[in-house]
């Protein structure tokens, strides 16, 4: 199975995986009204959209959430490999639901 990629340009990017990708997004570097939500998006190669938007806090973690029905489920991770690892999981868990 491919993976689509996110259409970027000059975009900061935090981790470039197979799947995820998860960079920053600003009204300079906007990415399908993402930046309107928050400042870093979870593009999902799969689903080929952005799947999570989240910021990093003020210990430096990272925090969002990933949207399920009208709810939104929260990840976290301290850092980008944990924090995906964690949208990893929540993905799965919203296929299996």
């Amino acid at each position: 199975m491919g993976y689509s990629k996110p259409t970027l340009n000059g975009h900061k990017v935090h981790y470039q995986g197979r799947r995820f990708w998860v960079f920053e997004v600003t009204p300079e570097f906007p990415f399908h009204g993402a930046e309107k939500i928050d400042k870093i998006v979870v593009f999902d190669g799969v689903y080929n959209a952005d799947i999570c938007w989240c910021h990093i806090n003020e210990k430096g973690e990272y925090e969002g959430v990933v949207p399920y029905g009208q709810h939104g489920l929260g990840v976290s991770g301290k850092t980008v490999r944990e924090f995906i690892a964690d949208v990893a999981k929540t993905m799965k868990w919203c296929e299996r639901h």
